[in-house]
């Protein structure tokens, strides 16, 4: 059960402003202002309640010229118990419980098992032929299934953003799932196309981040080589 505070963000749109938070993040209270439509003042009301519960933080912008440095909102780390899923403990659990009475080879299969069922479902609902819709598609289902998933240009590549994991209690446990993830993304998108991990939570950055590449071989981690998961390159 979460330990969180409820109250600040119970009232007045202060999970709404949360969760455009955690996607915009670091951003001015100005901006933050604009997307949730609401005036400056609202919005700095809410972020000095959520301040006070230790929600969010600021930080202060370089300036690029005379006057006060910007300050710039994000999450912190005692707000995750407002994006995650409740059932990740007992899945925690259940996935440990697994390991010591059958061995880790049977939770791997489990794991593999759970990709290759999310690869077609997913395929079922991907009809897009281009590269760019088939990610604009997938990136709709993984915003359905909880991960505040979108697609951004950057530098004349495209980029899958997600700025949550639902799953990221139990993937400190269990780091197979990350690889799975990537690589149900790589069979997804398409024969040819790589997919290279630029964030991950995991290792302390404040979402996850994949760059797409058209005419790579497999999926890897930028910097790194991936793990090979053992699920059918298609």
């Amino acid at each position: 059960m979460s330990q969180y505070p409820a109250c600040a963000v119970a009232k007045g749109g202060r999970l709404k402003l949360l969760h455009r938070l955690k996607q915009l993040a670091p951003v001015s209270a100005d901006r933050l202002a604009r997307e949730l439509g609401i005036s400056s003042q609202a919005v700095r009301q809410q972020l000095a309640a959520l301040t006070a519960d230790g929600l969010v933080e600021a930080t202060r912008s370089k300036g690029q010229g005379p006057g006060r440095p910007q300050a710039l909102w994000q999450v912190t780390s005692a707000a995750a118990g407002y994006f995650a899923d409740a059932y990740q403990e007992f899945l925690v659990e259940l996935l440990e419980l697994l390991a010591a009475h059958h061995g880790a080879g049977e939770l791997e299969q489990l794991l593999a098992g759970r990709t290759a069922r999310q690869l077609d479902s997913y395929r079922a609902q991907i009809s897009a032929v281009t590269l760019s819709a088939r990610l604009e598609q997938l990136a709709q289902l993984r915003a359905r299934d909880g991960y505040m998933a979108e697609v951004q240009p950057q530098n004349g590549e495209l980029m899958l953003i997600e700025h949550h994991c639902p799953l990221q209690s139990v993937a400190h446990r269990h780091r197979a799932l990350c690889d799975e993830e990537q690589r149900l993304f790589e069979n997804l998108l398409g024969e040819g196309i790589g997919v290279e991990r630029c964030e991950h939570v995991l290792k302390g950055a404040k979402r996850c981040s994949y760059r797409i590449v058209a005419g790579a071989g497999s999926a890897k981690e930028a910097g790194a080589e991936g793990r090979d998961t053992g699920l059918r390159q298609t």
